[in-house]
């Protein structure tokens, strides 16, 4: 099939990896023929870099594991990492703000009921953790979410998750660290000294700036930056300190809970209704992101398809064994009303119920572990850049590392000023929506990209990618009527109709033969995990609040721009998936290539 022009034989088309090993060739004046003019070639690449089959091509597996192969000096992770340090990491990241300080916030959302909210958030982030291990395990490579949108979804959905990544990483440690800023003010309050103001509080129009905030972010920026060995055995400790202050809390606490507390207000567990447990969970959600930045240091990880299913959801479900536990307590200890008033909640509770030599000892463990959740929230960001650049969707400096070191300098110093600029700026409160969006996109896009993978290979792929697509809408929609009919029986219904409606699409999925079974992990029980993941998600989503939606917009905007005048021109997929730049025969005539995976 492959026969060329004065040839007997046929000519076998060329590998995968011949042909990816020529991504990072660019084009020439003898790619084409002689008499295509200079013109007709930017003609032609503009054509095929906008094309719809371009926008959606989906990267192999294959070429994945060739670029963490191949990678040459000054472009390399160090690969150092085992278990223990994946659950450091992952804990340390988890156990954040999402404890210390967002309880307060979830609890005046939610009242008691928080403890229901970390729970859906629990459940959720189980369900995506299981896709994710299914993934990690299938592509061990640097990118998480990104790398695994783009083996899946295409070029395009993977830019959207890349740029929603940096929502999710850097938004998320100046949150975490703006929580420290005030933990820390609150700590100089407890030994009765007064503080000045200028340190964590200073009135700037409709916010206030924490200069606290962003020096914690820029001493953890340069930590990072002596070594991923370094930075792990740092955390690791750090880590261990935080859990047993949060244990501490709970041993403390206990003795000292009031039943009633649980019942202050309207007499119930969850004054405020149903809705506003999906809307304390979404609020909350960020809190188990730690279990995406493992996925992050695939690159880095030894034996990463073992060791990052283990990673992931071993330290997801450590850290929602920690949130259940104090929420209780905490809601337990004091009205929640009191709570969600204080900016060191947890530290708060205590002092109420005469137990001020306690409290003294959480603030200590809450700067502890706000440090290392700060600290691992910067480290998965530069990652992401340095996996979008290799891609050629980002400037190339994101790439470079240190020879000794082996970090991404330059993407650990942008991420590092821009989340300080953040932390300065924006206060907890405004933060909080802005992470959980783009988390809960992300989860979502990868809890269905493991069921595009699994019904991949059969003869009309198209049937499941529509079932699942029609199920996230239908999902989304229902969650929508269900989380703002405040009683409406007429959005009720809508959403009783829209809910029967992805049910259906649901069943109709588990019906899908699928073909692409992994030899690694695999997710149990696809496509009724995945599909959980998606549901409960879109309920979180659903329920936040609508400047939430605006933000993402506006940040969208600025990333599709980014998109469209940099990533599309050089992305490295148009290396071998263009008419200009795929492989040719000795004689000059452009050789097809397909593969399951997407088109080479």
């Amino acid at each position: 099939p492959y026969k060329m022009e004065g040839e007997e034989e046929p000519l076998l088309p060329p590998t995968y990896n011949d042909v990816i090993r020529q991504r990072i060739l660019k084009t020439n004046e003898g790619d084409l023929p002689s008499q295509f003019t200079r013109r007709d070639k930017v003609l032609s690449h503009i054509k095929h870099s906008y094309s719809f089959k371009s926008l959606f091509a989906v990267k192999p597996i294959d070429a994945f594991l060739l670029d963490r192969e191949s990678r040459p000096a000054g472009h390399s992770l160090a690969e150092k990492l085992g278990l223990s340090d994946l659950l450091g990491y992952g804990v340390g990241c988890t156990v954040g703000a999402g404890i210390y300080s967002l309880i307060g916030v979830g609890a005046g959302i939610a009242g008691p009921g928080i403890l229901i909210s970390f729970l859906i958030g629990a459940l959720s982030a189980m369900f995506t953790a299981l896709a994710y291990s299914e993934f990690a395990a299938r592509v061990p490579v640097t990118g998480s979410a990104y790398t695994f949108a783009y083996a899946s979804f295409g070029e395009l959905l993977a830019w959207i998750i890349g740029w929603n990544l940096t929502l999710e990483y850097c938004i998320s440690s100046a949150a975490i660290a703006r929580s420290w800023g005030d933990y820390f003010y609150y700590f100089w309050t407890q030994w009765g000294l007064d503080p000045p103001t200028w340190l964590n509080d200073i009135s700037f129009g409709p916010t206030k700036l924490s200069p606290a905030a962003a020096a914690i972010v820029l001493l953890c920026t340069v930590v990072m930056l002596f070594g991923i060995t370094t930075s792990s055995t740092f955390n690791v400790i750090v880590t261990i300190l935080n859990v047993g202050v949060l244990i501490f809390f709970i041993g403390v606490g206990v003795s000292r809970v009031y039943p009633s507390y649980w019942y202050y207000e309207n007499n119930s567990f969850v004054p405020f209704g149903a809705a506003s447990l999906f809307t304390g969970a979404g609020t909350v959600f960020f809190s188990y992101l730690g279990f995406d930045m493992v996925s992050s240091l695939a690159e880095e990880t030894k034996n990463p398809r073992k060791n990052l299913p283990r990673g992931i959801i071993g330290s997801l479900g450590i850290a929602a064994f920690v949130y259940v536990g104090v929420s209780l307590v905490a809601t337990g200890l004091v009205p929640f009303p009191l709570m969600a008033s204080s900016k060191a909640p947890l530290a708060f509770a205590l002092e109420q119920r005469d137990l001020a030599w306690a409290g003294k000892v959480i603030t200590v463990g809450s700067l502890l572990g706000l440090t290392t959740a700060t600290f691992t929230g910067l480290l998965g960001q530069p990652r992401i850049f340095y996996t979008m650049a290799r891609d050629g969707l980002l400037f190339p400096f994101f790439h470079w590392t240190a020879k000794r070191v082996q970090v991404p300098v330059i993407g650990t110093i942008l991420t590092g000023i821009f989340t300080a600029i953040i932390a300065f700026s924006m206060t907890l409160e405004a933060l909080a929506d802005a992470i959980s969006i783009g988390t809960l996109i992300a989860f979502s896009l990868v809890c269905a990209g493991v069921m595009m993978l699994r019904y991949k290979g059969g003869p009309r792929t198209y049937i499941p990618i529509s079932l699942i697509i029609g199920f996230m809408a239908t999902s989304f929609t229902s969650a929508m009527f269900f989380t703002h009919s405040h009683g409406c029986i007429v959005l009720f219904t809508l959403s009783g109709i829209f809910g029967i409606v992805s049910i259906g699409l649901f069943i109709a999925l588990c019906f899908m033969k699928t073909y692409n079974i992994p030899e690694s992990f695999q997710c149990p029980l696809v496509p009724f995990v995945p599909c959980m993941g998606i549901g409960i998600n879109m309920y979180m989503l659903a329920g936040l609040k609508p400047a939430a939606w605006i933000r993402l917009g506006v940040w969208m905007f600025v990333g599709m721009l980014i998109y469209v005048f940099y990533g599309i021109w050089n992305s490295k997929m148009r290396t071998y998936s263009g008419e200009l730049d795929t492989p040719k025969s000795p004689n000059g005539s452009i050789q097809k290539i397909e593969n399951n995976g997407g088109v080479i």
